[in-house]
């Protein structure tokens, strides 16, 4: 009786660790299955890119541009081969392939960079516009700042001595219009700072004034200041007095869903967030543009 008892008990452990394994198995904890989800990217070649890495689609085929990132997104533009490009975020991982954020000439999309061992993407040497000067990092359409510090003089054209028509403060942000033109062995570039329209070099020598704007888990930028936006259709989107989360930041109300507003000021990295000032039927404050890759606010027509 003694031996039954002892064989029954030492058949209950083992079923016992058999089922504990295979819990185990079918639930994965949160952070194995967000390793095997997001990355490294099984199936897709080792990224070679980075954000503010300029890029360029390898010679032949153009690579599509996705509203999201992954292939049944809708397309919202292509990139010829051989065609350069800036990377403003990612990577995701989506469909066995590697997405980056990239913005072509103005147009904002992600795109895939290979799949298996076959790259559709390489990194792109920057190759100076200007023989004596830096790569440029800028592209038309997308925003940028100065570097912290001094002043960048705008001017009204692309010289030091044509006429100056304002400064952009250190750390200030500002959208790139037009450019890149060599002048004087600088890059220039035309932008907009606060509604004033003018030309101003990327740096000198070996030191960059100007960087490309960059906040880390948020979508690309895509507001104007000075124009008009809306709230995605669905939740709406909080007004608070300052571009932050803090408890110092106080809400003043709120945008429904499907309303537009005018754009006052911005954008402005804070709290894990692009922030935009903004007009909402005289009700003025800062409100966040999205989050990830997800968009809550749309630039207006």
């Amino acid at each position: 009786m003694k031996h039954f008892i002892r064989l029954l008990l030492i058949l209950m452990v083992m079923i016992t660790g058999t089922a504990s394994a295979l819990a185990s198995e079918s639930n994965p904890t949160p952070a194995e299955d967000s390793a095997h989800q997001y990355y490294p990217c099984v199936g897709a070649p080792a990224t070679r890119l980075a954000i503010n890495m300029t890029g360029r689609v390898t010679p032949g085929l153009p690579n599509n541009m996705r509203q999201d990132p992954y292939a049944s997104s809708k397309r919202v533009g292509q990139i010829p081969g051989g065609s350069t490009f800036t990377v403003i975020g990612g990577p995701a991982c989506s469909g066995n392939m590697t997405w980056w954020q990239v913005n072509y000439n103005g147009t904002i999309g992600w795109t895939p960079e290979g799949t298996g061992s076959t790259y559709w993407l390489e990194p792109y040497s920057g190759q100076s516009i200007c023989t004596a000067s830096l790569p440029a990092r800028l592209a038309v359409g997308g925003y940028g700042k100065v570097t912290p510090g001094a002043a960048n003089n705008l001017r009204s054209s692309t010289s030091t001595t044509s006429t100056r028509v304002g400064q952009i403060p250190g750390s200030s942000t500002f959208r790139v219009v037009g450019g890149p033109v060599c002048a004087e062995n600088m890059t220039w570039y035309q932008v907009n700072y606060n509604g004033i329209v003018g030309w101003t070099a990327e740096g000198k020598n070996h030191t960059y004034w100007l960087e490309p704007f960059v906040c880390a888990g948020t979508p690309a930028p895509r507001l104007v200041v000075g124009g008009w936006g809306w709230v995605t259709p669905g939740l709406p989107n909080s007004l608070r007095s300052q571009p932050s989360t803090a408890y110092t930041s106080v809400k003043l109300g709120q945008i429904p869903g499907g309303q537009s507003f005018s754009v006052m000021g911005g954008p402005v990295c804070a709290s894990g967030y692009v922030w935009w000032q903004v007009n909402y039927n005289g009700t003025i404050g800062w409100t966040p543009e999205g989050q990830g890759s997800t968009y809550w606010l749309e630039p207006g027509s």
